[in-house]
This record gives C-alpha cells, sequence and structure tokens, in this order.
C-alpha cells in the first residue's frame, strides 16, 4: 500500500484493536490496498463522466433487484428448493481446517490452536449453510468480522462473523476497482431512505461476490438470468388455475318452452327465480345459459384441454435450468435419460465445487474468503500467515446415488488382478453414506471390521474344538453365541425367552393364518362387479369382459355409484375418497371377526404368561383370580389396535392410489396395486402375529408378576445381530412400573420383563 495510506491508517488508530487491525493490513497481498494514485488504470465499462450517475442507478435498482429475488424464493418452493439443495450440497458435512506445516512445529500448533478456536467461537461450519444460500440469492455476501483485545492486551481474536443484509450494504470502491479510503471501505445504509447507518473499514467487512465480471462493483444473482421468466410463470400458473375453476366443470341449458311455443322473458325470469338460479347468495363460479326454447336441451361440457399446459413447462424449465439443480435431483423430473442425468450431476457437482472454492478463496478482492478470515486471524495472533500452509477441506460431494456408489466401489475392489481400490479408500468414498464424515471415522470404522472378522474366526475355531462338535458353516456367522455343544443360536435368549419358544411359535403361525383369512375378506368385499367397473369410470378407462372377469368375485348386472357417475374425468382425490370409503366399509364389516380372531389368541398368549410366572416365582397363586381382569384389559386393547392396523393399511392404500395415479397405470394396475395392499403380503401377516402375540404376554406377564409381589423388573432383550439399539439399549436395567412402557417398543420386538428377586 502506499506510504500516505500507511500514515492515515496509523493517525486514525486510537484503540489497540485498531492497532492490531493494522498488522492484518499489513500483512495483506502488496495490491490489496494500492488507490487511484498508485494504480491509475481504470475499470469501469462507462465514461468516468456518468460513472457517479451510474452507481445512483446501480444502488437504486440493485435493491429493488434484491427484493423481487427475496419474494421469488420465498414465494416459489420450487426455486426454495433449489436454492436450499445448492447451498446445502456445498457446505453438508462443514469443512476441516488444518495447518499441515509451519516455519516451525511451534508455529504450527500454535496456527492450529488458534484456526481450531476460531471454528468453536464463531460456529463457521453452522454458519456455512446459510451463508451460501445468502450468496447463490442476492449474488453477495458481506461478513462483518468482530475481533477483540486478549487481556494480554498483546493479542486479538476474532469473536463473531456476522451475514450483514445485502440490501442495506454499498461497497465504495473506485473507478480503478480501488478503496479511495481503507477505514470507510463499505457503508451500510438504511434501504429505503438512503441514510448512513455505520461506515466499515476494509478489515471489518469480507465481501464475497458469486459469479463476479471484472469492472462490477457487486456479484451477480444465481437467479438473475430466470427472474423474467419466474414472473411470467407466476402470471400463466394464475391464468391456470381461473382456467381451471371456470371452464372444468360442465354448463347446463334450460329450455323453456319448446320449439312451437316458445318462452317469453317473463316465462324465463319466472323459472330462474323458482329454481333460485338468480339468487347473488347462490352464485356459482360457472355459468348457466337459458334459451327460449328455439334449441336443444344439451350439456356444455368443459374444456377437453385443460391438461395442455406446455406453455407452464416451457416457463418451469426455463425457470429452473437458472437455479444450477437439476430437475431429477429436486425430485420432478420427467423423460430424462440416465446418460444425461449422469451428465447432469458431473455438471452440478462442478458448479457446487465452484461455490466452495468461491466461499473458501473468495473474488479478486483484498479481503475476501474464509481463507482471508483464517489469515486475519493468525495475524492478530502476531503469527504470519506466510510462515504456515492452512488446508481447507470440503465434505466430498456424492455424485452417485448411496446403492450406486457402493456397487461402483464393489467392482473395483474385486477388479483382476488386483483391485483399483484400497480397503480405506474404498470406505473413504462411502463414508458420507455412513455418516463417516473423516479419516478417524473411518480408521475406526476399519478397525471394528477387523475385530469383528477376528471374532468369527475365532469363534469357528472354539466351533471345531467343541466336545461334540458339528459340521463346519460354510458361511460367515456373525455376532452369535454357542450352546455347550457348540451349536450357534442366532437367538443368545432362545431358550430362556417364551417369546423364543416352540409354543409361542406355533401360536405366531395359527394366528397369522387367522389375520390372513381377515385380510382377504376385507380384499373380497372390494372386488365386486360394481367396484370395478368404477375404478375403470374413475380412471377414464372401460372394464372390458375379460377385466370384470379377472378381478371380479360378484359378477351381475350392476350400474356406476350415483356419487360419481357424473365425474367425467380423471380426479385423483375422488378417486382416493372412493377407494377409501369402500376399504371402511369393508374393514368395518369384518372388524369384529378380526377383534375376536385377536382376542383368541391374546387368551393363548396370556396362559403362556401364567404359566410362565408360576414357574419363576415358586409360589402359590391363584390366577384366575386376576385372568379376568387381564382378558377384559386384552378385549378392550383389542379394538384399539385392529383400528391401528386399520389406519396402517388404509394410509398404504391411499400411497398405492397416488402411486398408481402418477404412474398412469391401466385398470390392471389400479386393481392390482390395491389388492397387493389390502390382501396384506405374508411377511406383514407374520408381524402383524409376533407383535401382537408379544404385546398380550409381556402385557399379562406385569399384571401377573405384580399380583405375586414384584415391582421392579429387568429389561431382557435377545442380544444378536437382529437387535435394535433401542432395545440393546435397554437391554439389564431396572426399572419399576412406573418407569417405562413394557415391550414391545416395535413391531418383531422379543424384549421381555423379568421380575428381579
Amino acid at each position: 500500500m502506499g506510504l500516505d495510506s500507511l500514515k492515515e491508517v496509523s493517525s486514525s488508530v486510537a484503540n489497540p484493536l485498531a492497532r492490531m487491525m493494522q498488522i492484518f493490513v499489513n500483512a495483506l497481498p502488496e495490491n490489496a490496498t494500492r488507490t487511484a494514485k498508485d494504480d491509475p488504470g481504470l475499470t469501469i465499462k462507462t465514461s468516468p463522466l456518468l460513472w457517479p450517475y451510474e452507481i445512483f442507478v446501480l444502488e437504486w435498482e440493485r435493491r429493488t433487484l434484491l427484493r423481487d429475488l427475496d419474494l421469488m424464493v420465498k414465494r416459489d418452493a420450487r426455486v426454495d428448493r433449489a436454492n436450499y439443495v445448492f447451498g446445502n450440497a456445498a457446505t453438508r458435512g462443514g469443512i476441516t481446517v488444518s495447518v499441515d506445516s509451519g516455519r516451525t512445529k511451534a508455529i504450527q500448533k500454535r496456527a492450529q490452536d488458534v484456526l481450531d478456536k476460531l471454528m468453536k467461537e464463531t460456529k463457521i461450519n453452522a454458519h456455512l449453510p446459510a451463508w451460501s444460500r445468502t450468496i447463490l440469492r442476492d449474488g453477495d455476501i458481506f461478513l462483518n468480522v468482530i475481533a477483540e483485545m486478549d487481556p494480554d492486551g498483546y493479542t486479538a481474536r476474532i469473536v463473531r462473523i456476522k451475514n450483514l443484509p445485502a440490501i442495506s450494504m454499498e461497497r465504495l470502491d473506485d473507478m480503478t476497482d480501488s478503496f479511495p479510503e481503507i477505514r470507510r471501505a463499505f457503508l451500510q445504509i438504511d434501504p429505503i431512505t438512503r441514510q448512513e447507518i455505520q461506515a466499515f473499514p476494509l478489515w471489518s467487512v469480507n465481501h464475497i461476490r458469486w459469479k463476479y465480471e471484472p469492472g462490477e462493483r457487486y456479484g451477480r444473482s444465481q437467479y438473475y438470468s430466470g427472474r423474467a421468466a419466474w414472473k411470467k410463470l407466476q402470471m400463466t400458473e394464475e391464468d391456470l388455475v381461473v382456467r381451471r375453476r371456470t371452464r372444468a366443470v360442465q354448463r347446463r341449458v334450460h329450455v323453456v318452452g319448446d320449439k312451437d311455443h316458445p318462452g317469453t322473458e317473463t316465462e324465463v325470469n319466472k323459472y330462474k327465480a323458482l329454481n333460485r338460479l338468480d339468487d347473488p347468495n347462490n352464485a356459482k363460479v360457472t355459468t348457466d345459459y337459458f334459451i327460449n326454447g328455439l334449441g336443444d336441451v344439451r350439456n356444455l361440457e368443459g374444456d377437453a384441454h385443460l391438461d395442455h399446459i406446455k406453455d407452464v413447462e416451457y416457463l418451469l424449465e426455463n425457470v429452473m435450468i437458472g437455479t444450477g439443480v437439476p430437475l431429477h435431483i429436486l425430485g420432478f423430473g420427467r423423460n430424462v435419460n440416465r446418460d444425461i442425468v449422469n451428465d447432469q450431476r458431473k455438471t452440478y457437482k462442478e458448479d457446487v465445487e465452484g461455490l466452495q472454492d468461491l466461499l473458501e478463496n473468495g473474488d479478486p478482492g483484498p479481503f475476501s474468503g474464509l481463507r482471508s478470515i483464517f489469515n486475519m486471524a493468525l495475524a492478530l495472533q502476531r503469527i504470519n500467515p506466510e510462515d504456515v500452509s492452512i488446508n481447507i477441506r470440503w465434505t466430498q460431494l456424492d455424485v452417485m446415488a448411496f446403492p450406486e456408489l457402493v456397487t461402483a466401489v464393489n467392482e473395483l475392489r474385486a477388479s483382476q488382478p488386483v483391485p483399483m481400490v484400497s480397503r480405506r479408500t474404498g470406505m473413504k468414498m462411502l463414508g458420507r453414506g455412513m455418516d463417516l464424515m473423516d479419516d478417524n471415522a473411518v480408521d475406526a470404522e476399519l478397525k471394528a471390521i477387523d475385530q469383528e472378522l477376528q471374532a468369527d474366526k475365532d469363534a469357528e475355531a472354539a466351533l471345531a474344538t467343541t466336545v461334540n462338535p458339528m459340521k463346519p458353516t460354510t458361511t460367515n456367522i456373525n455376532r452369535s453365541t454357542y450352546s455347550a455343544q457348540g451349536r450357534p443360536q442366532l437367538d443368545s435368549l432362545k431358550q430362556a425367552n417364551p417369546l423364543r419358544s416352540d409354543k409361542m411359535a406355533e401360536l405366531e403361525n395359527r394366528t397369522a393364518d387367522d389375520v390372513r383369512g381377515s385380510f382377504a375378506a376385507v380384499a373380497a368385499r372390494l372386488t365386486s362387479e360394481a367396484f370395478v367397473k368404477n375404478i375403470a369410470h374413475l380412471t377414464g378407462q372401460t372394464a372390458g369382459k375379460e377385466d370384470i372377469q379377472r378381478w371380479t368375485t360378484q359378477q351381475a348386472d350392476v350400474q356406476l355409484d350415483a356419487t360419481i357417475a357424473d365425474v367425467a374425468r380423471v380426479d385423483e382425490e375422488i378417486l382416493r375418497a372412493y377407494v377409501l370409503h369402500k376399504f371402511d366399509a369393508a374393514w368395518e364389516a369384518e372388524e369384529t371377526n378380526f377383534v375376536n380372531t385377536l382376542l383368541t389368541s391374546y387368551r393363548e398368549a396370556a396362559g403362556m404368561a401364567a404359566d410362565t410366572v408360576h414357574k419363576d416365582v415358586r409360589v402359590s397363586i391363584d390366577f384366575h383370580l386376576v385372568s379376568q381382569s387381564v382378558l377384559d384389559t386384552l378385549e378392550v386393547q383389542a379394538g384399539y389396535r385392529v383400528r391401528g392396523l386399520q389406519q396402517t393399511t388404509r394410509n398404504q392404500l391411499a400411497q398405492a392410489i397416488a402411486d398408481a395415479y402418477q404412474a398412469n397405470d391401466n385398470l390392471d394396475g389400479y386393481m392390482s396395486r390395491i389388492q397387493d395392499v389390502v390382501t396384506a403380503p405374508a411377511w406383514r401377516r407374520s408381524m402383524i402375529a409376533r407383535t401382537e402375540m408379544a404385546y398380550a404376554f409381556n402385557m399379562s406377564n406385569l399384571k401377573y408378576q405384580m399380583l405375586a409381589g414384584y415391582n421392579t423388573f429387568r429389561w431382557e432383550a435377545v442380544m444378536d445381530n437382529r437387535t435394535c439399539q433401542r432395545c440393546a439399549e435397554r437391554n439389564g436395567q431396572t426399572f419399576t412400573v412406573t418407569d417405562t412402557n413394557p415391550p414391545p417398543l416395535h413391531p418383531n420386538c422379543r424384549c421381555i420383563m423379568v421380575p428381579i428377586r
């Protein structure tokens, strides 16, 4: 910087912190604070005579633009989502800052401590997602770096970094892209009155500009080029709604009189009054027409081309292209070739890496980017930034979906004659999808895998040398235990846990069969000829003779339901409401049988609980005294739990209808999806049976144990490779009756409560 500027700075610093800032200014690049006197070459794209006027217009129009962009992101869920996805993709997982080398080991360690403290106190990683979204939306971000003196009065530290609103900030550079006064480099103003609020020196504001072009004062928003198309899209979508409301519904012609005796105006008005068609309080969106008899009676159909929205799609594509985020990543891309998707992913990754690079290194300005902030933190601690090497690592962005990445890593590892990547590199490639965010986490995971593999080898060796060895298995046995005879057991508590007994398994199988029958009865009620014809009608299709025979169990000459006969086009909401209404009626008709099925199995499970407690406590107790109370409770709960099954099935059915509608299925597709849900697959029937029997056993078991005088219980989980984290955390812990809800914690739960003697 020039000698005059240094003298000016020195004369203006009246406090220790300002004097500390001069150390940082001196550490900036040689040309960072050059003025027009040092470098008179102009960078502006207009005449110097027009420069003041151009700047006035620029600042005024810029604030209008920033307001529009803010509304664009806030009001449009698609743009808001794109802004969120782009910004978070660049900053998800944050950054890791390390000092890889230094002039001496002591300086390297001290610099690392300074940067670690800076990251912790200012929470840079927590702010990064919001900063990235801001710079994409506004094109600029102004980070106010706030520092304080340390108690020793010799050093200073950065304590906070604030994001100042771009709409209130002005950059005070000149026609040479230099700052005439570095202690007045930025200005915060009232965006309405343009009155000055606060002036900031160069070192106080870290200005980063997105899509910066030389000669321009500010950056450019990611959505600037799509703003005009977005405004047109908003108008077109509003017009589309009005069009649907006014032109979609049928209209009717009311004929008063006939051809030989046309109705008079008085007769037409009388007809309208009698039918309340002229009542303004009964006005409708659509309009009926009246003629005097010289015409035919007919319905005026609604607009048959409401699905023609190519103009909306065109504008939407123009807007979304400008966001930089491929539509398939946002979840609504259609008809996209797989090769094109892969190319879009690569381009998207390059754009994300470009944003990361800008946040890290900034634009060509003198104090821009995170690296400048880190250098400032070191300078305030009287460490020369040139004496150390700072490495900033960003969390890797996955170009592939996680399953595709797993396949790619497996192929690289399986290549011949030697693997193309090491095991550690493969694990690092999969790191983000497995929440392994750094090298230490990767190393810990590899170590855990090695320990498990060694444990499996030790277990197999023990199995081969047992007194009564079994034939060695050809598959890996993971996290299993062994009986005295050397038999591997996936369920380590199978012998002690009544829920894993052969008797309980038999009960679960019978219950699953009974559940299958109940679901089948419900499904049968959704296969009538009327139901199939109604589905065909609501989906705009025709149910032929073969369709009727394929899907119906009740054949008769039927008419369409009156509630849907007038529906003339495919409507997902009406379709879903109709199917769910029929399902609810079918379930209600079968609900009593379903409850009785569960109660029969509940009673057997309660009997098993009574036998178990009787063996455990080894005292004489008349369980019949409470058996009726237990059964009454089970009977009440059976109704609630059956209704819970109904709601789950109902939700699945609604989703199946939505999926079929989105996929534009034919009649077979709709009926197949409906039947797949209401018949309940085998895995769901088994899950229901196992969970309900566990509920009945545990609830009865707890009541019988309390009758025997026990109030404290130990939670016992089946500890093997299928045990969930929630159950594993409770295993071995003690509870009182009021401390926790008894098992099951979740479907297929195998936990029990054991009394503590």
